[in-house]
This record gives structure tokens, C-alpha cells and sequence, in this order.
């Protein structure tokens, strides 16, 4: 894969869901691939008083089972985004696929969680979880030599 080959506004919008879900106390812990199928490591809070403006947002940040559903959401989209800034989307018969992709999503990926049991994510801890994915981004950063 070369330089050309990154669609960089997908990279962009896989960053902020990345940001999103630390933020919302979900934390990948690894990623790893297995027979063909990428798997998802990932960690929840067990309860969250996080509050945002919007209220369909607060039911799915609730709790532990409700953060798993939205890890769940979050990462098959970014999977499904991905594979169309790969292959491109021209013809019906692709909108397709990609539904496909969406609605059978085991086939592609699979996804691990555990409750963080007696974990309260507040906004505090989200604050500190942004710095912390901006720090780790901008120390991670390589230089040409």
C-alpha cells in the first residue's frame, strides 16, 4: 500500500470514531486479525454519567450493555465506510453489498467486550481519555529522516 493508496478523509472520520468512542469511556484495547476476520478487544464503563444535548445519545451511554451496542454500531460503520473508501460505490448492486456487509458484519469482523465492574465514566474521565487519544496521536507521529 502506498501514500496514494489512503483515502485520508477516511482516515480522518476512523480517527473521531476512535475519539468518540474514548470519549464515551469505550476503550480498544487491540485489534487483531484471525482467519480472515478482523477481532475488536474493547472495554466499557459500567455505568456513565456523561450527559450530552441529546437524549437518544444519553440512552446509548447509559451503561455498560447500552455502550457495548454503540462500540458495536460505531466500528461496522467505520468498517463499512472503510471498505467503500476502498472499493469505491458506482452501482446499485455495490449499495448492496454493502448492506450486506452491514446486516452479516460476524462474516467480516468480530467484536469482544468486557464491563469495566465498578467503573463510573464522568466527564472528567471523558476529558482526560480525549487528552490522552490526542497526546498518544501527536506522540505517534513519524518524521522523515
Amino acid at each position: 500500500m502506498t501514500i496514494e493508496d489512503i483515502d485520508m478523509n477516511q482516515l480522518k472520520e476512523n480517527l473521531d470514531t476512535v475519539f468518540v468512542l474514548e470519549y464515551f469511556g469505550i476503550h480498544i484495547e487491540d485489534v487483531k486479525e484471525q482467519d480472515g476476520k478482523c477481532l475488536y478487544f474493547f472495554s466499557v464503563p459500567q455505568i456513565s454519567t456523561l450527559q450530552t444535548s441529546d437524549d437518544t445519545i444519553n440512552e446509548k451511554i447509559k451503561d455498560g450493555y447500552s455502550l457495548i451496542k454503540l462500540a458495536k454500531e460505531l466500528l461496522t460503520e467505520m468498517i463499512v465506510e472503510s471498505c467503500r473508501a476502498v472499493f469505491g460505490e458506482d452501482e446499485d448492486e455495490d449499495e448492496e453489498f454493502y448492506e450486506n456487509v452491514k446486516e452479516n458484519i460476524s462474516q467480516y469482523a468480530l467484536f469482544y467486550a468486557k464491563v469495566r465492574r465498578d467503573e463510573s465514566w464522568n466527564k472528567e474521565m471523558a476529558e482526560a481519555a480525549s487528552r490522552k487519544v490526542l497526546r498518544e496521536i501527536r506522540d505517534n507521529a513519524y518524521e522523515r529522516v
